[in-house]
């Protein structure tokens, strides 16, 4: 079976990398089952940033409203990533359209 997949994403964005680190997980995991080709796609999460950059801090302050802020989400992603061994909806459904095999997280 071919299977086509439309990644839109950021280089940048940390859960962009983290999806296309599972996506491969999961490609690989039917390897030789199914042809899946992969188009990837430009998006730029920030187009607004200067060309010369601002501090890290002052950004996620100004996104988040307060450093503090920033640095509770980070904890809470953090919780996030320490589930991410367990199946998502994603995954499911990537199963279901290549088959039953069970894919490794």
């Amino acid at each position: 079976m071919k299977l086509v997949v439309d990644v839109i994403s950021d280089v940048i964005c940390p859960w962009c990398y983290i999806g296309k680190r599972r996506l491969g997980k999961a490609i690989a995991a039917v390897d030789g089952q199914h042809n899946v080709q992969v188009h990837w796609y430009p998006f730029q999460l920030n187009p607004m940033m200067p060309k010369e950059g601002i501090s890290r801090k002052e950004y996620r302050a100004r996104k988040f409203g307060s450093w503090e802020r920033s640095l509770e989400l980070d904890v809470n992603g953090q919780i996030t990533l320490s589930g991410a061994q367990q199946p998502d909806t994603f995954f499911e459904a990537f199963r279901q359209a290549v088959g039953s095999q069970p894919i490794p997280l």
